[in-house]
């Protein structure tokens, strides 16, 4: 299956349209001007769902690697269960998948909006959103990451949970963050990470718990 057959399979499967709810720019196509979203020149479809997507992704052709973009309305399961398909039979590998729930929010993505905290406190560690504020992600190849990890310098221990942004990176970020790190005497030790790809998903609760930092605190200065 070529480029042309992987791009009308992708967009015959997806283009069912029953009447309007959310207006999305749309194109399927190999050109820079669909692949990096120019709003100038890309068409736009009504759509009954509530969600648009970008949807990056390369496809293997012999001797040639090519980059497509399809821009649209986000069906499920439709759009999912192709791109599963797709993947398994290694014609396709995704780049970058973004979701989005207001008007023509899918032309050229800034980045993703995340939950922002940092913090050792119930409500960044539980995901109270009435208390965490919001961070605007720098590119489209970032992802809203929630992190959780503990603190150890010999004389205290402390858990601190992290949300907001992180880079895409080809072995996972979440690898990553969950490394011990060392540094003189203190140790950081990865517990939880969980990454999404949707605007300000990231406020689960974090399943891992432990004492909060300032009990930790109050019980170092009391016994020393």
């Amino acid at each position: 299956m070529g480029v042309r057959s992987v791009l009308l399979l992708l967009t015959v499967i997806t283009w069912i349209r029953i009447g309007k709810a959310l207006e999305c720019y749309h194109c399927h196509q190999t050109s820079s001007e669909c692949i990096n979203g120019v709003k100038t020149v890309l068409k736009t479809i009504n759509c009954t769902e509530t969600k648009c997507f970008v949807l990056k992704y390369e496809t293997e052709m012999p001797g040639v690697t090519v980059l497509a973009a399809y821009r649209g309305c986000y069906r499920v399961p439709i759009l999912e269960l192709l791109k599963t398909v797709v993947t398994e039979k290694h014609l396709v590998t995704e780049r970058h998948f973004h979701l989005c729930n207001y008007t023509l929010c899918n032309g050229a993505v800034s980045g993703l909006q995340c939950y922002k905290c940092y913090d050792a406190n119930k409500h960044c560690r539980y995901g109270n959103t009435a208390y965490m504020g919001t961070l605007n992600c720098s590119s489209e190849n970032e992802v809203c990451a929630t992190f959780q990890y503990e603190v150890d310098d010999s004389s205290v221990s402390y858990i601190t949970t992290i949300r907001g942004c992180q880079p895409v990176v080809k072995d996972g970020i979440c690898k990553r963050l969950m490394k011990t790190a060392k540094s003189k005497n203190v140790v950081q030790t990865g517990i939880f990470c969980e990454t999404c790809q949707t605007d300000l998903c990231n406020s689960s609760r974090v399943k891992q718990l432990a004492f909060p930092s300032c009990f930790m605190l109050i019980l170092s200065i009391v016994l020393g």
